[in-house]
């Protein structure tokens, strides 16, 4: 028989543990590599989508005003009633809520709008008198009164607001609105509804889905009150009157006619975090609550170099306009845990979660601030009618 040598084969059947602990190694550092590339796609992809989103509801704003001839309020009734017989008073049919809620039909909710609609008018009333029924009985409007006070650190005497007044007593009769009733906006399931167009994916001081502390759904999206309120910055102008009733917040709707400098030049709304300093900015109810352009009020009185206000006689009850900056990345938790060395957000200004801040004009363009904007161009680009040529930006 012939004789067959056996041949020693030549393969293993597994790695050495050196060998495994190389190919490890290897995989670590690709996916060390490729998970900062990742984070970047998709904050690139977030972006784009929070600057769409915005975009679209400067557009929607735009459409509204080519079928209505004015603007959405900023806060109230729309169609709005003549000021001389209560102006937005919410206590009528008409429905009530802030510029979000008349722009739903824009946006295509136009069934949800229609709920409201239907809800408001089988009730024939907006509900809101019930903001007033809570423990803390009938308030009473304690009217603004100012004392000269000297300001650190240069002592100069500046009128500052007396304790006390310019307020409701007691304050919580007004500012308890989970204690509303059912109707409209206030409705469980209107307040509560989210809306996927008025969330930016990048901001994580809220998250998307989730609702404020007291159940509302949130926005990400600020209108400029300046624009919806016709003001120029200071209180010379019609809706700029704080003492009038149903202004400032509530001031009634006008048209694009009152942007004399330009639709190009003029933003008409901005980023801002969907809860700042502890409180969260709702969709469905703007006033105290969203605040570009226009603050409470009354509060204070501080020099305009400290909070980047124009003139203006600041001392109503409805609110003042302001050109406070916009903030890059502020801390969203409360003040008092605000780490040291970052700034905290602050709800009178708009915030951005990216490295610059997405502005919408108010003829439907999408622009980028960066951080180190001036204050004097975000001025000028929040004032619709202050008549100065705004430099390149």
């Amino acid at each position: 028989m012939p004789f067959f040598k056996a041949h020693q084969s030549n393969f293993r059947n597994a790695f050495t543990l050196i060998e495994l602990l190389v190919v490890i190694a290897i995989i670590s550092i690709l996916i060390g590599l490729l998970l900062p590339a990742v984070q970047k796609v998709r904050e690139s992809a977030a972006v784009l989508q929070c600057m769409a989103n915005g975009r679209q509801l400067s557009l929607a704003m735009a459409n509204f005003h080519s079928v209505n001839s004015k603007l959405p309020s900023y806060h109230g009734t729309f169609p709005a009633l003549d000021p001389a017989s209560g102006g937005t008073n919410v206590q009528n049919s008409n429905v009530f809520g802030s510029w979000i809620v008349h722009l739903l039909p824009y946006i295509e909710l136009d069934n949800l709008y229609k709920q409201i609609e239907a809800d408001v008018s089988a009730n024939n009333n907006n509900g809101a008198s019930s903001i007033n029924s809570n423990p803390c009985g009938k308030s009473i409007w304690v009217p603004a009164s100012y004392t000269d006070r000297p300001m650190p650190p240069t002592g100069a005497m500046v009128k500052t607001l007396d304790p006390g007044t310019n307020q409701w007593n007691p304050a919580c009769a007004v500012q308890d609105i989970t204690a509303a009733s059912s109707i409209g906006i206030w409705n469980p399931k209107i307040r509560t509804k989210t809306i996927s167009l008025l969330r930016c994916p990048s901001d994580s001081s809220l998250p998307l889905n989730s609702l404020s502390s007291e159940g509302w759904a949130t926005t990400n999206y600020l209108a400029n009150w300046n624009v919806l309120g016709a003001s120029q910055g200071d209180a010379t102008t019609p809706f700029g009157l704080w003492s009038k009733n149903n202004l400032g917040f509530f001031s009634p709707p006008v048209s694009f006619t009152t942007v004399s400098d330009g639709l190009s030049n003029t933003i008409l709304a901005a980023e801002g975090f969907a809860l700042c300093d502890g409180r969260s900015r709702v969709a469905f109810y703007a006033a105290n609550r969203h605040n570009l352009g226009i603050t409470e009020g009354g509060r204070i009185v501080v020099p305009e170099q400290v909070m980047e206000i124009p003139k203006g006689d600041y001392d109503g009850p409805n609110g003042v306009p302001n050109t406070m900056m916009f903030q890059v990345k502020p801390f969203a938790g409360s003040s008092d845990a605000n780490p040291d060395n970052q700034d905290c957000c602050h709800r009178w200004r708009a915030q951005t979660p990216h490295q610059t801040m997405n502005i919408f004009m108010a003829d439907g363009s999408s622009r980028k601030l960066t951080k180190d904007t001036s204050i004097y161009v975000w001025a000028l680009l929040l004032l619709p009618a202050d008549g100065k040529v705004t430099p390149d930006f």
